[in-house]
């Protein structure tokens, strides 16, 4: 009996990327909270770490990580890898992006977004190339960081919109992580296995 046909990688990449970047929008203002709650205050870059990491970068590391093992080929070593660099990548693009922002326009995330896509974008997607199977890898990287960084941009043109200083808060942050991480998964389709999709 033949098996019964996959969902197209690029539909999957999208809901991945939708379902991961809303649930690191929703789960990073309430861990910070939480964090403070069950703790206290915190020294600011740890805090920073590990709500990062645990929210948007595990985030990311499950639902992304899961289209990556079916429609890439990664192992468990290739999902260790997607996990580290989906977690050390957040972190990196916000430090990386902080001393970008314009304290005479709060609303201006321009250059921010630019910065930590671009450097974030980059450390996350160059050690996946060489752990999953791509048909072309230098292509999903041209892609895969110039489609996200695009997002980025638009998503500073949104929350200057709407008029919002706070990226890390919905609507902001529904958009830049569910449309950043769905940009990047999919200009990862392209790329994907032909046997996977059969």
């Amino acid at each position: 009996m033949a098996r019964p046909d996959l969902p197209s990688p690029y539909t999957v990449a999208l809901f991945a990327g939708f379902a991961s970047g809303i649930l690191s929008a929703v789960t990073l203002p309430a861990f910070i909270h939480m964090l403070r709650n069950m703790i206290g205050p915190l020294p600011e870059l740890f805090e920073i770490w590990i709500s990062f990491a645990l929210t948007v970068g595990l985030s990311f590391a499950v639902i992304g990580g899961a289209y990556a093992r079916r429609y890439h080929g990664l192992r468990w070593r290739g999902l260790a890898v997607w996990t580290l660099t989906s977690m050390l990548g957040i972190i990196v693009a916000f430090h990386a992006s902080t001393p970008f922002y314009d304290t005479n326009d709060l609303t201006n995330f321009y250059q921010p977004f630019l910065i930590g896509s671009l450097v974030g974008g980059s450390i996350f997607l160059i050690p996946v190339l060489f752990v999953g199977q791509f048909t072309s890898r230098l292509w999903v990287f041209v892609k895969g960081v110039g489609f996200s960084t695009a997002w980025a941009l638009f998503s500073a043109y949104f929350l200057q919109l709407i008029e919002s200083d706070d990226p890390l808060q919905a609507p902001g942050s529904v958009v830049l992580f569910a449309g950043w991480q769905a940009a990047m998964l999919l200009a990862m389709a392209g790329s994907a296995l032909r046997d996977a999709r059969a």
